[in-house]
């Protein structure tokens, strides 16, 4: 029996300057940062940014950002194994994002109710979606929902902006931390929607 929602996809997204000639795979690998297992390349112009991925972890580096993408392994850590390796890199904000899926829309009916029951009930939605955005000292997280035909998804992002390396590198590291906080706000939600 499903309990919140099963966590679908969890990403570390760094906004800042990079070179996606130099963090490859094989860099990370020499660096002991990251040594994938059937690594896969995707080819593209380099202003596409350069995606590699194994069986669990997928990296997409170009001049502007730094993503990285793993239900299993700790994004977060390994961004800031990066960082400490290039120390010098330009980093304005560091994004975590954790995508949930739940097959029930009976699990979450006290939240979306109102929105059914509204002047427009007579229009048959596509989608219902709702959501919160709200700022907690210098971290901003948002909350959003959204129930459609395979049930609901709720997304929670938790954007940092950082000054300098050694903020990007304390965000990213706050990634796990993350990742309980999104399932804590799922729990809450949840609660709430059972009354």
């Amino acid at each position: 029996m499903e309990t919140e929602g099963e966590l679908q996809s969890a990403q570390l997204v760094l906004d800042g300057n990079f070179n996606p000639y130099l963090i490859s795979p094989k860099w990370l690998e020499e660096q002991n940062i990251w040594s994938g297992t059937n690594v896969r390349l995707a080819l593209g112009s380099i202003e596409d940014g350069v995606r590699f991925q194994d069986e669990s972890t997928e990296w997409l580096v170009d001049s502007s950002q730094l993503m990285i993408s793993s239900v299993e392994n700790s994004c977060g850590g390994l961004a800031s194994e990066v960082l400490k390796r290039l120390p010098h890199t330009p980093i304005r904000s560091v994004r975590a994002d954790f995508v949930y899926h739940s097959a029930s829309s009976e699990t979450w009916k006290l939240i979306f109710e109102p929105l059914k029951s509204s002047p427009l009930s007579q229009l048959t939605p596509d989608l219902l979606t709702t959501g919160v955005i709200f700022h907690q000292r210098n971290v901003r997280k948002q909350v959003r929902l959204v129930e459609g035909d395979q049930g609901v998804t709720i997304s929670v992002h938790i954007f940092r902006q950082t000054d300098d390396v050694k903020a990007a590198i304390s965000a990213a590291v706050a990634f796990d931390d993350d990742k309980k906080e999104s399932l804590q706000i799922l729990k809450m939600l949840k609660g709430g929607s059972n009354g």
